[in-house]
């Protein structure tokens, strides 16, 4: 006979501690590092927002750039003290995004054992072909990883450019 197992059903919002069968638990699986669920100010803005606007704006890539991104863009390109700003769905699509822009299927890449998921796919999908992993939190790895991606610089893209070395981890 199979074991029917129950989902644990969350009674409280996101924060340090969920509240499972009226029962505090901290919460070590959440996305919500910065407070940001539970900000006050983010709250009244997402509400704000919502009535003017209604929920969502639809998916950028399918539907357009809605005057929200801009202004968001805009926003975080003035405090940041930059030209621009781009911003993404999920931390998924910018670490697909990123790597894609700036490597090439020719250049090297060296990863944290304990990459992210989505750190790890971009790496994928961008098809770098050179590829090491050192071990978490290990310096003395990295350097010989690092030693041996820049042996393996000195061989020319078929553009007659070196490859580039790119260190990738991940980390609040």
């Amino acid at each position: 006979q199979a074991h029917k197992t129950l989902p644990r059903v969350i009674n409280s919002g996101q924060g340090s501690h969920l509240t499972i069968d009226g029962k505090p638990y901290l919460n070590f699986c959440s996305s919500h590092y910065l407070g940001f669920a539970v900000e006050p100010r983010l709250k009244r803005a997402a509400q704000d927002a919502i009535e003017v606007h209604g929920l969502g704006t639809g998916y950028r890539t399918l539907s357009g750039t809605h005057a929200l991104h801009l202004e968001l863009e805009a926003a975080i390109a003035e405090f940041k003290g930059t030209e621009a700003a781009v911003c993404f769905t999920s931390a998924y699509s910018a670490n697909a995004s990123a790597v894609q822009t700036l490597l090439s299927k020719d250049d090297i890449v060296i990863s944290d054992q304990l990459n992210h998921a989505s750190v790890i796919d971009a790496v994928r999908v961008a098809g770098v072909k050179n590829k090491f992993v050192y071990a978490h939190s290990d310096m003395s790895d990295l350097e010989k990883k690092l030693i041996a991606a820049n042996e393996l610089q000195k061989t020319p893209k078929p553009n007659g450019e070196h490859p580039l070395i790119m260190i990738l981890t991940d980390g609040v």
